[in-house]
């Protein structure tokens, strides 16, 4: 292999297949694939009892936020004129905040779900970007998509066995995450 169809394959993140189950969208499933790699799965639960050599994740707070912005990457290809790198903000307690503490503690999910990279630092890392990490600065935390190394072109999403290949599927599956996110969000406020 000569060196630059080696360092296309370095740069090209491959496919990443998102799986979505139930009424109120939950991911169940997350498939990574890259070039010279082996495919990475990861299924939802404590363990991943009965998928041989996969990973696992909880529903966590930080996995809402990392499909939320990876299914908005995807809809990107049904608006040509956005320009702008997707991107999800917000203070303590946020989808954003809970996402930038697991990039910076890298927890096992994260590493299962995306692998290492030469530095055994998670694949992630190369995915997202972040502004003011962990907030140390006074402000919101602001993760977005790196476009050079993940693009729509790379995301696939499916809810229900179906693949969501139009426009408003994937924005009624965005709108049920942010709903679901909110509507969480608005009950834990009325117990506090």
């Amino acid at each position: 292999m000569n060196s630059i169809s080696a360092k296309n394959s370095a740069d090209n993140p491959g496919l990443l297949t998102l799986t979505f189950h139930g009424t109120r969208p939950e991911l169940y499933r997350s498939e990574f694939r890259r070039p010279l790699s082996d495919q990475l799965i990861s299924v939802r639960g404590k363990t991943a009892a009965g998928v041989s050599g996969a990973g696992s994740f909880q529903w966590t707070s930080a996995v809402k936020a990392l499909t939320l912005i990876l299914c908005k990457v995807a809809a990107q290809k049904f608006d040509h004129q956005m320009t702008a790198p997707v991107s999800i903000s917000g203070q303590e307690g946020s989808l954003a905040s809970s996402l930038d503490y697991a990039l910076s503690k890298q927890p096992m999910w994260l590493i299962e779900m995306f692998g290492v990279d030469s530095c055994s630092n998670s694949y992630l890392r190369r995915i997202l970007y972040r502004s003011n990490p962990e907030r140390k600065l006074p402000g919101p935390v602001i993760i977005s998509v790196n476009p050079k190394v993940m693009t729509h072109n790379n995301i696939e999403c499916w809810w229900n066995g179906k693949l969501l290949d139009t426009k408003s599927d994937l924005m009624n599956l965005i709108t049920l995450l942010e709903n679901d996110y909110e509507s969480n969000r608005a009950v834990m406020a009325r117990a506090a």
